[in-house]
C-alpha cells in the first residue's frame, strides 16, 4: 500500500463475541491498541449480532476520540470477521453487494 503523506492512519477492528479489539497504525507502526470487553448484560439487550452495530460503533468511536489523530488522516480501515458471507481472504473495496449482504 502506498502511503500518502497526509493519510497514513490505518484502523484495524476485530469484533469478537464478547469484545471488540481495535488498533491504530500510523505510518505503518502501531500507536494504540485496546480490547473493549462487552459484558453479557450489555450484549443481552440485543436479539441479533447485527443489532449490536450502533453499540459497538459507539465504543470504538470513544476509543478513537481518545487518540491524537484526525479522520482526514485515515488511509484505510481493516476488519476481521463481520457479517459478510464467507469470501476468500484478501483486500476488498466496499461495494453495494457487500452492503446488501
Amino acid at each position: 500500500m502506498t502511503m500518502h503523506p497526509k493519510r497514513d492512519v490505518v484502523i484495524v477492528i476485530n469484533p469478537g463475541s464478547t469484545s471488540s479489539k481495535i488498533a491504530l497504525f500510523k505510518a505503518g507502526k502501531m500507536v494504540a491498541e485496546r480490547t473493549l470487553n462487552h459484558s453479557l448484560a450489555e450484549l443481552s439487550q440485543f436479539d441479533a449480532v447485527i443489532a449490536q452495530k450502533d453499540f459497538r460503533m459507539q465504543v470504538i468511536q470513544e476509543f478513537l476520540a481518545d487518540q491524537d489523530f484526525s479522520a482526514s488522516e485515515v488511509l484505510a480501515v481493516a476488519g476481521r470477521g463481520g457479517l459478510l458471507k464467507p469470501i476468500p481472504g484478501g483486500t476488498y473495496a466496499v461495494n453495494e453487494a457487500m452492503l446488501d449482504d
